[in-house]
């Protein structure tokens, strides 16, 4: 889907097997989400993509590459734009090196301006240039547009430079990310501003306990009616997973 401006449920299904190879930018199961004209705060006209997963497949294009979405733009004066309760299993691969020194690849968005939250990402995440990010390859400078939260990633990232467990570019001063964990790989959370934002690096096993469906949730146990709780059947390698009710 090139472009997409509305809201799509996904009713807690997912996509096997895709397979997306673009030689352009904005490549995704959505190539951009795109905030239409409508005052910014108008809930009604807001984009969103939610409760929907891509469960094995890969996604690769040259710049702007993610496994949900390429990019999502709320532009000034424009309807919100967000991803949530998303996740992500298929590889990501941005190829793009010459045109542009930004390759900005990641498991959820390529590039986000707008809300990314309660999301993960299980798949690998590549980028031949700079900015690559289990979350997000980059998210804006554009201040109080952007919000990671609640997420959570276990795929390798790799990048020709800045790579980020979490995101690649990071400015949390105006793009803030909080409560967010990730898997011990080496990588430190974001390639850039790596000193702040909230992401807690973990072992496998402590990703797997019930401490991490608890912190996602805010402090609340992961029980029926919550977004996150531990996988008990180990559909998602033990790690957590969304609640029966939200998984369709």
């Amino acid at each position: 889907i090139a472009s997409f401006s509305g809201d799509f449920d996904g009713g807690g299904h997912a996509v096997e097997n895709l397979l997306v190879s673009e030689g352009t930018e904005r490549a995704g199961f959505f190539g951009r989400l795109q905030g239409i004209d409508a005052a910014a705060d108008s809930a009604a006209d807001a984009v969103s993509v939610h409760d929907f997963g891509v469960a094995s497949g890969s996604v690769t294009g040259l710049h702007t590459v993610g496994g949900i979405t390429g990019d999502m733009m709320r532009l000034q004066g424009k309807a919100a734009v967000r991803v949530e309760r998303c996740w992500n299993a298929a590889s990501v691969t941005g190829t793009g090196a010459n045109s542009k020194s930004e390759t900005m690849a990641g498991g959820i968005v390529g590039y986000a301006l707008g809300t990314v939250s309660n999301c993960y990402n299980t798949g690998s995440v590549s980028a031949a240039a700079r900015y690559a990010g289990g979350i997000a390859g980059s998210t804006t400078g554009v201040s109080s547009y952007t919000r990671v939260e609640s997420c959570y990633n276990t795929g390798s990232v790799t990048a020709s430079s800045l790579a980020g467990a979490i995101n690649g570019w990071h400015r949390n001063s105006t793009s803030p990310t909080t409560n967010c964990y990730y898997l011990d790989n080496g990588l430190p959370a974001f390639g850039t501003d790596g000193e702040s934002g909230q992401a807690t690096k973990l072992t496998s096993d402590q990703l797997k306990s019930w401490a991490v469906p608890y912190a996602l949730n805010n402090s609340h146990f992961g029980t029926e009616g919550m977004t996150w709780t531990l996988d008990g059947e180990n559909t998602n390698g033990g790690y957590p997973v969304f609640g029966a009710s939200l998984r369709g």
